[in-house]
């Protein structure tokens, strides 16, 4: 009896040696492999796992290409440098995107653990998206994939000279109006890239009914129309329009003159913000107007950084602007007075379009004045020269009212109003 559980006890006891055994020799070879492919190489990335890659650039290009991307009229290709990846596009842009990609050879991709497909896997690039590229040997690298979307602020069109003072709009011409006529009822911006309805609804009616007409609306192939932003629609306005109506653009006429815009004003709920192309002015009210609707993502939100020397930027339009309060001037003083501006070790300084101005007022900001005042700190309710000459009457200029967030043109030159001087741009 003895001798038998003695016989038992060591055919266990090597059994358990050889396992013991082969656990060693696999951890060897685990780790041996390990060295040899440069786990210790000091200049491997932090996002590889313990045994890194081979071929250290796993991905060589990365493009948004415009057969796969609605509102991509030509291809994007982004930058890569190490495992970062960086593309920049205009809105109308959307953020659901499909990425061509090229891998190194037998390599594969993924994001959330889902295995990425090249020209055909869509992902949300709101925030930058990671994607796990892993080689053939197992071992992997994270790559950071960051879209920066940017907004190109059109002209306002205006090409004549009303003053000898130097720094008037007509003197600074970039983005000008163009637009294609696609031959199916849509026009298509080719400076922001939208895309827009010829004619309009033919009708008046309420905002409500307005945005259901937009929302229902089946054209050229396309389902996706809204109703405009407020700054799209003023983007289309002409400065130098011989008279009404102020677009410059095939765009159908029928006599209503007056549009919705999607924004309910900031300050009275009930009321609407509109355009009207007679003048090419804006206002609020709850009335029945006309609608023309839009295809394209919605414009992004003012993204600004405080540069910490009295300036400011926005890096959607790349404009930098002045953050101080000035005293009150007329209009040829504010031109003067922003062409011979020194800040921030820079000289550019300009008094902005109507356009560029506008761009700064918050449409959603329920308080006065109408502007960011976390990074405008002591902006104030009031109304500011824009350089844009009021083509009608050519003693008077456009201003923006920062009160509520107004333009108008019916400001003389010989007023006085605060300036906001601005540099830069898209």
């Amino acid at each position: 009896m003895i001798k038998e559980l003695l016989r038992s006890h060591n055919i266990v006891m090597s059994k358990l040696v050889r396992t013991i055994y082969h656990l060693a020799l696999v951890t060897s070879l685990i780790w041996l492999i390990g060295c040899g492919n440069g786990s210790n190489d000091s200049n491997s990335s932090s996002s590889t796992n313990s045994s890194s890659i081979a071929d250290p650039k796993l991905v060589s290009s990365f493009v948004f290409e415009a057969a796969n991307n609605s509102f991509a009229y030509e291809d994007y290709t982004a930058q890569i440098i190490d495992n970062v990846i960086t593309v920049t596009l205009p809105y109308p842009v959307g953020v659901e995107l499909i990425p061509s990609f090229t891998l190194s050879s037998g390599s594969v991709a993924y994001v959330h653990e889902v295995e990425q497909e090249s020209g055909v896997t869509s992902n949300d690039f709101t925030s930058s998206v990671n994607y796990r590229v892993i080689a053939t040997d197992g071992s992997y690298l994270d790559y950071t994939v960051t879209v920066t979307r940017k907004i190109y602020i059109p002209d306002t069109g205006q090409s004549t000279d009303y003053t000898a003072t130097f720094g008037e709009d007509h003197n600074y011409g970039v983005n000008l109006h163009s637009y294609t006529n696609n031959g199916d009822g849509t026009l298509l911006d080719n400076v922001t890239g939208l895309m827009w309805q010829q004619n309009d609804s033919l009708v008046t009616s309420t905002l409500a009914l307005g945005l259901t007409y937009c929302k229902d609306l089946v054209l050229a192939g396309h389902e996706d129309w809204r109703m405009p932003e407020h700054k799209e629609f003023l983007w289309l306005v002409d400065s130098d329009a011989a008279g009404a109506p102020y677009w410059d653009g095939p765009f159908i006429d029928n006599g209503s003159l007056v549009f919705h815009s999607r924004n309910v004003n900031q300050f009275n709920s009930a009321r609407n913000w509109y355009i009207h192309f007679n003048a090419g002015s804006n206002g609020a009210f709850n009335g029945a107007y006309t609608t023309r609707c839009v295809r394209g993502a919605e414009a992004p939100r003012e993204h600004y950084s405080d540069n910490g020397d009295s300036t400011v930027t926005d890096h959607l339009t790349d404009l930098t602007w002045d953050q101080g309060e000035t005293a009150l001037m007329t209009w040829e003083a504010a031109l003067g007075y922003c062409e011979g501006l020194s800040l921030a070790e820079q000289t550019d300084w300009r008094l902005p379009n109507r356009n560029e101005l506008q761009s700064l007022i918050d449409y959603d900001r329920p308080t006065q004045p109408s502007i960011n005042g976390a990074f405008f700190p002591n902006a104030t309710s009031v109304w500011y020269w824009t350089s844009t000459t009021n083509k009608a009457t050519a003693i008077d200029a456009w201003y923006v009212d920062f009160i509520g967030g107004s333009i108008y043109f019916t400001a003389a030159k010989t007023a006085s109003y605060n300036v906001r001087c601005v540099r830069g741009g898209n």
